[in-house]
């Protein structure tokens, strides 16, 4: 039995009370620009070919509306934009009068309309190469979404890498365009008395030509990273490719280029060059790391398949199969910039083949709410009773595994983890293996720890960062104070490098930490406080090594808690490098406590657990043991 991946169903508009008095339903009545709103995907996200050019319209039209806008307010300053549009002729007039004295050049615009028409182009260009932002990500979110999910960070990384590309291009064509002037113009024969009459219109032709394609050309390096980053294209073609593309630069530089001089043709085929150069060793460096993780699962990797052929292989698989034993595995396809999306049929293939009997099946979530969903699916067949064991195994980082324990905690549903982020603290903490092929040797192993989870009660958010739960389950620790503040600022940091982003924003927090007041109970014992921070752990680690709660351990049916009692902020920075070996246990300003329930409390905090934001305080925890059955741990 496969799991039903597809999105739920969009609301429609509620009938006429006549129409649902008389039991007819009736039809929605599309709005007058009904038309131009982008089509929804069908199951899966599918769209057909009509609604691929739908939506191909949309992009279109809101990127013209974007030109207009542009255009429109660079038509109010007309005469700055002529010198600005003029400057390439003004450099190379000066440069052929200063070669031939006798040369006659002049620049007309002919017609009653050419001048209207001249403001009208002139707004055209500046507002094309102004809406840049908005075109090009109308490009990307109409091209990419069907290659990788998780969009909006890849659309990040593509707009702040391809607009300044796009805009230096442009502002290298410029720059050239004097020298295409210069190199055409010469082509007039000296002494003979003839008068070189430039139209205004096509001179403006071949400056926006030069213009848009040094600019388009400088996209080329972006595209083939993306296209490595997703798997579609590799170094060694790049590499293999590399003599004919120099080749075919120097050729698009020779006919494409207006001018047709040498200078122009070098100016943009040489940068091309160095930046498909620089293209190659990005993809060779990428290529690198996905074989080291690939080589850990100990399979060929073959061609990474996409959602749907997962989906086909799952549901294939189950079908030959039908044993009463199910594995599920949910995967994060974001976790490790993507290496879990381009891994995750390896690891399926592997947990098949190495199970054979147990009918294993993928899922490539669409959000953690999707994820969530799916989860809810396996636990809720388990409870049943109807077949044998369930396994649910998640590949990501400490979200995922955050949102999978929350969903089988208490539950006969075994819980293994393929660690696919940045931090893998859960893993670290609970002692399962933080490498992929020694993760899934574990899960295959078929042992079973039963492990300690801490339980929350409170105004908490949900596992799946959608609406609010009043209990949820946490693995590793529960972080209010500094450290929270901390973990909060990494989570929306748009750059991650792994436990470096946590040492780097420990420090920028600290620049302007005051201790908090809190309020605690400790087993019906209540303090009350001046802290930097409180920790309460089930495992002991955060920020991807931290040991916040060194002696915790998920057997004793205990919590640990950490408290960090004030210290000059030049004293806390000393002590961060021993957080990550557990030696601060022994500062004096550190204190350790255990307990069975703790209830954190502060005006106006806010918590973190596992990586994830998890609500405001107070917050009751309370151990409970052996809540969790925790496949391939030793």
């Amino acid at each position: 039995m496969s799991i039903d991946t597809s999105g739920d169903v969009g609301n429609t508009d509620v009938a006429s009370k006549d129409s649902q008095d008389a039991g007819l339903e009736q039809p929605q009545q599309p709005g007058r620009l009904a038309w131009l709103r982008p089509p929804k995907g069908g199951e899966g996200g599918t769209m057909s070919l009509t609604d691929h050019l739908k939506e191909l319209r949309y992009r279109v039209v809101l990127s013209l509306i974007a030109v207009v806008v542009t255009s429109s307010i660079a038509f109010v300053f007309y005469r700055p934009l002529v010198e600005v549009v003029m400057w390439p002729y003004h450099k190379a007039s000066a440069s052929i009068m200063a070669k031939n004295p006798d040369a006659h050049l002049q620049v007309v615009n002919t017609g009653v309309t050419a001048p209207f028409m001249l403001n009208l182009r002139i707004a055209v260009l500046v507002g094309l190469i102004a809406a840049c932002p908005i075109w090009l990500y109308q490009l990307w979110a109409f091209i990419v979404p069907g290659l990788i999910t998780n969009e909006k960070r890849w659309a990040i990384r593509f707009l702040g890498s391809a607009i300044p590309l796009f805009l230096l291009g442009s502002a290298l064509g410029y720059w050239v365009m004097p020298n295409a002037i210069s190199m055409l113009l010469n082509f007039t024969p000296n002494g003979m008395g003839i008068t070189n009459l430039l139209d205004m219109n096509a001179f403006l032709d071949l400056e926006l030509r030069l213009v848009l394609l040094f600019g388009a050309s400088f996209l080329l390096p972006v595209v083939l990273v993306i296209l490595n980053m997703v798997g579609v294209i590799k170094a060694t073609q790049l590499a293999a490719a590399r003599k004919w593309a120099i080749f075919g630069f120097f050729v698009l530089g020779a006919f494409a280029n207006p001018a047709g001089d040498p200078i122009s043709m070098s100016a943009l085929a040489i940068p091309l060059t160095v930046m498909y150069l620089i293209a190659e060793v990005i993809a060779r460096a990428h290529d690198k790391k996905a074989a080291a993780t690939s080589d850990q699962l100990g399979i060929n990797p073959g061609r990474v398949q996409d959602r749907r052929r997962l989906s086909e292989h799952s549901r294939s698989r189950s079908a030959e199969l039908e044993r009463p034993a199910t594995l599920t595995l949910v995967v994060n396809p974001a976790s490790g910039g993507g290496t879990a999306r381009r891994l995750a049929l390896l690891v399926a293939g592997r947990l098949s083949a190495e199970m054979p009997a147990t009918a294993v099946r993928t899922v490539i979530s669409e959000s953690m709410a999707d994820a969530h969903r799916v989860m809810a699916q396996v636990v809720a067949q388990a409870a049943d009773g109807s077949s044998g064991p369930h396994s649910l195994v998640v590949m990501g980082g400490d979200g995922m595994a955050h949102l999978g324990l929350n969903a089988v905690a208490g539950s006969p549903v075994r819980l293994g983890v393929v660690p696919a982020g940045t931090g893998n603290d859960f893993c670290r903490g609970v002692g399962l293996p933080r490498q992929m092929g020694r993760a899934v040797s574990a899960i295959v192993s078929g042992r079973v720890a039963d492990i300690d989870l801490a339980e929350a009660s409170g105004a908490l958010r949900h596992p799946s960062g959608t609406g609010e739960a009043g209990r949820r389950w946490l693995g590793s620790v529960l972080s209010t104070g500094y450290d929270a503040r901390v973990n909060r600022r990494v989570n929306h940091f748009p750059l991650r490098f792994g436990p470096a982003s946590y040492g780097y924003l420990a420090l920028a927090e600290l620049a302007h930490f005051r201790p908090l007041r809190y309020r605690i109970e400790v087993d019906g014992r209540r303090r009350e406080l001046d802290a930097m921070l409180v920790a309460v752990g089930n495992a002991g680690y955060i920020g991807g090594g931290m040991r916040i709660c060194p002696r915790a351990d998920v057997g004793d049916g205990m919590l640990d808690v950490t408290i960090v009692h004030p210290v000059p902020r030049t004293v806390l920075l000393a002590a961060l490098g021993s957080v990550y070996t557990g030696s601060f246990q022994k500062l004096p300003f550190v204190e350790l406590l255990r307990a069975r329930s703790v209830t954190v409390d502060g005006d106006g905090m806010f918590s973190m657990a596992d990586g994830e934001e998890f609500g405001e305080l107070p917050i009751t925890l309370t151990c409970r043991p052996r809540a969790l059955h925790l496949l391939g741990a030793s």
